[in-house]
């Protein structure tokens, strides 16, 4: 499940770092961001990378997310309007 909270996140472009299970959806869809990351709650040498590349790039490098519109909440209300009119 992923939820409006990280897909307001994504939206904000400041860099997304998530601790959990990087191959659930919400994993998955991070890694199509371009600074943004799940890592596994064990992995804390990861965890710190991240944040160090952070600190390091702050106000420089904008996280995007390629079609990040078509998770809008406007996008995603469409689409089930759609999909309930079709059933």
């Amino acid at each position: 499940m992923i939820s409006g909270k990280l897909l307001e996140y994504l939206a904000s472009e400041v860099p997304v770092l998530s601790i959990g299970n990087p191959q659930s959806e919400a994993g998955k869809l991070l890694n199509l961001a371009s600074f943004a990351q799940m890592i596994d709650t064990k992995d804390s040498h990861a965890q710190k990378s991240f944040i160090q590349e952070a600190i390091q790039q702050k106000g420089k490098d904008r996280n995007t997310m390629p079609d990040i519109q078509k998770w809008s909440r406007e996008n995603i209300a469409v689409t089930l309007s759609n999909l309930l009119d079709k059933g």
